[in-house]
């Protein structure tokens, strides 16, 4: 999540910690209490007038960096699945 967000660990950290209890926390790592949440989230960003380059910036960030490569098929292509829905591409 840091290096997707490019900043610090320990900002990241602080972040997920304060969006409890939307984002839970336990031994295996951080999750969204409820699909619903994460449906909210997407829909927030849809509707969000920078929906395009919030788009851009992700894909710019996942498909530069290495690490991130596991997320480039799954998150790129429903992000610009997403767009190209919304007329936006």
């Amino acid at each position: 999540m840091a290096l997707l967000c490019e900043c610090s660990e320990e900002d990241t950290l602080f972040l997920l910690n304060k969006l409890y209890p939307i984002i839970l926390h336990d031994e295996v790592g951080y999750y969204t209490f409820h699909n619903d949440v994460r449906l909210h989230f997407r829909n927030e960003i849809k509707v969000n007038s920078n929906y395009v380059s919030i788009t851009q910036s992700l894909f710019q960030c996942i498909f530069k960096n290495e690490t991130l490569e596991i997320y480039r098929y799954d998150i790129l292509f429903d992000l610009l699945l997403n767009l190209d829905n919304t007329g936006r591409m």
